[in-house]
């Protein structure tokens, strides 16, 4: 009990050092909420910093813009030209529009560390079972990303969830949406060709993901899909229902 009181007497500096400290965002509001003296130990770049420990810097972009594109309306074909060329500047280091804000809020900064936590579960889980075809005699926990190799599998992760927001599968009016070619000019022309198809993969994992367990169990018993004829057997990208689902990452 003395040690713990002492540790709600620290210095409000050092209670700001542990704050900032912290590894993800998620353990923030409970730290806070430990202790009056932690609360008013936090400052307005608090938030911000804690990021930086649970994000990479290299994937810090990709996060911001995936954050940024649940603000912008999928049918406003300018605005996702915009979006699209500042996050490609941003990449090039010639625009800071999605630089981390050292003043962001804890609610936008749980919402950012969240989605991260999924992107980082399923680039692991990505890992485990699909590197396991191609050393079949090893166990899935030898599977150890190097740290170039999972930033490329999270930055996929990534893309395709920045895709999925500005892209939508299901709207009011197709005719608004950017054309084919634009997507290609815009999304998938300033990369590589393997980097693009780093985004197939993770796209094509997505789906077995759905298929193989969810979609096919509430598929085959749901009351409500047997109504709706759900169809749960055509596979790939012919079946507008699991596509439907594949385009939400953070619910998968």
């Amino acid at each position: 009990m003395a040690d713990l009181k002492s540790l709600f007497q620290l210095p409000p500096e050092i209670a700001q050092g542990i704050l900032q400290s912290v590894d993800n965002v998620r353990w923030l509001p409970s730290l806070l909420l430990s202790h009056r003296n932690f609360y008013r130990s936090m400052t307005k770049t608090t938030p911000s910093q804690v990021l930086r420990n649970q994000i990479p810097s290299s994937l810090l972009p990709y996060a911001l813009a995936a954050h940024h594109a649940t603000e912008i309306c999928s049918t406003d074909v300018e605005s996702v030209k915009s979006f699209l060329n500042s996050l490609n500047s941003s990449l090039k280091g010639s625009s800071n529009l999605h630089d981390l804000n050292p003043d962001i809020d804890l609610s936008t900064a749980l919402k950012i560390g969240r989605l991260h936590d999924v992107v980082h579960k399923l680039a692991l889980y990505f890992a485990d079972t699909t590197l396991q075809k191609l050393r079949p005699s090893a166990t899935p926990r030898a599977h150890h990303l190097s740290q170039r190799e999972y930033g490329r599998v999270c930055r996929a992760f990534y893309r395709a969830e920045i895709y999925f927001r500005l892209f939508p599968k299901f709207t009011q009016d197709k005719t608004l949406l950017l054309t084919r070619e634009d997507r290609t000019r815009f999304f998938f022309g300033p990369y590589s060709p393997w980097v693009n198809e780093q985004l197939v993969c993770v796209h094509d994992f997505l789906e077995r993901k759905i298929s193989d367990s969810v979609f096919y169990e509430v598929a085959t018993h749901d009351i409500d899909f047997g109504e709706f004829c759900a169809d749960y057997l055509t596979v790939g990208h012919e079946n507008s229902w699991i596509q439907g689902y594949v385009c939400s990452i953070p619910h998968l």
